[in-house]
């Protein structure tokens, strides 16, 4: 992933560089960052007009290869010259999404003619991470692999048949969820019981390490107790140890996760009332 910063303050372009590390390092993704701290720095000239322009030196920068823009509204001695940098960029080829980055909700809606998100500084990690997975949707798949001695039938428990919101990948003989089908998963003897909504079950012969590993990096689910991870997209609140699951069911949390627990399903209800934001 490609991502441009155009950012005149250098303390706030350091956090936003660390902050998107922080999100491709959690999402499994590569990323390089490339800053600009003026319209100067990108190439621009402003013509008789009074509209920015890029200069010859400027289009050689390829801006055509961004994934991803994070823009300052306000560049240029506190001038909104934000708007400009955007509107010339996109004139340049500039396709990807472009990111506001503002002081303020109040000054965003001015970025919406050009803009696909904003961020208010100071930059919160949660703010980022939801504006950038509405942007960069993950597939809502669970891959979760079998034990190297797991015959097909093994996996298949005949509550559930392929494609109720499960399937075995023939390639590799891993299985595949959706993501919103789980409720969660949990350690029985030397299987793995995937819970899905509905409360139907798929047994795999599976290690719950196997599905934390595949787990990895995606706050939707909290590991709560030894052997069982919920979906936290699924939980109705937290009464005092334990989560409620919003059918009513009770899933206790170990004191050595309890603060973990907590902090996983507060910052997972802040992301998803941020990305609520945008929905139509």
């Amino acid at each position: 992933m490609r991502v441009v910063i155009v950012e005149d303050d250098r303390k706030d372009a350091q956090q936003l560089v660390e902050r998107v590390d922080d999100y491709a390092r959690d999402r499994h993704l590569p990323v390089m960052v490339d800053t600009y701290a003026s319209v100067d720095d990108l190439g621009m000239q402003r013509s008789d007009e009074g509209a920015l322009e890029l200069t010859a030196a400027g289009r050689r920068a390829r801006f055509a290869g961004y994934d991803l823009a994070f823009i300052d509204m306000y560049l240029d001695d506190g001038e909104p010259a934000g708007m400009d940098v955007a509107r010339a960029l996109r004139a340049a080829g500039l396709r990807c999404p472009i990111v506001v980055t503002t002081v303020s909700v109040d000054f965003a809606v001015e970025g919406y003619e050009v803009a696909s998100g904003y961020l208010v500084k100071p930059y919160e990690a949660h703010s980022l991470y939801a504006v950038l997975d509405r942007l960069f949707p993950r597939p809502d798949v669970i891959t979760v692999p079998l034990s190297r001695s797991a015959k097909s039938h093994e996996a298949i428990e005949t509550q559930s048949v392929p494609g109720d919101g499960w399937q075995m990948d023939q390639d590799t003989g891993a299985m595949q969820f959706e993501a919103d089908s789980v409720r969660m998963l949990r350690a029985s003897g030397h299987y793995l019981d995937v819970v899905m909504t509905g409360g139907r079950i798929v047994r795999l012969r599976a290690g719950i390490a196997s599905a934390s590993k595949a787990l990895e990096g995606d706050e939707r689910f909290c590991h709560c107790v030894r052997g069982s991870i919920v979906n936290l997209d699924m939980v109705s609140r937290i009464e005092g140890s334990s989560f409620v699951m919003d059918d009513g069911t009770i899933v206790p949390i170990s004191r050595r996760e309890l603060t973990k627990a907590r902090d996983a399903f507060h910052a997972r209800g802040i992301a998803r009332l941020t990305a609520g934001m945008w929905r139509a």
